[in-house]
């Protein structure tokens, strides 16, 4: 007797509490300086999150975030960008940050 209401109620909360975690990841590429090797980790802040991944001179490697998080640079502790919704697809080119 009870259970119907019970169940009624939960459904109701579940639609009257929007859940937390909205993210949405975020695929980008980071493309390397031309000058020397840089370790970049991606994270709510600077040694947070996955760390650690190599860019070399002269590749483009693919990295994925969500919005509000750093892409750093994990010897210096450097930021090097903000990740934002729009950079999806898009290229960070090292070149612009060294």
């Amino acid at each position: 007797m009870y259970l119907p209401l019970l169940m009624l109620s939960l459904i109701l909360l579940a639609f009257t509490f929007p859940s937390t975690h909205s993210s949405k990841t975020v695929n980008f590429k980071v493309r390397g300086n031309s000058k020397f090797n840089v370790e970049l980790g991606v994270g709510y802040q600077v040694g947070s999150g996955s760390c650690c991944r190599g860019v070399s001179k002269e590749s483009t490697v693919g990295f994925q975030g969500e919005p509000g998080d750093k892409l750093y640079d994990s010897k210096t502790r450097k930021v090097i960008t903000k990740i934002t919704a729009d950079m999806e697809g898009e290229t960070i080119d090292l070149r612009e940050y060294y």
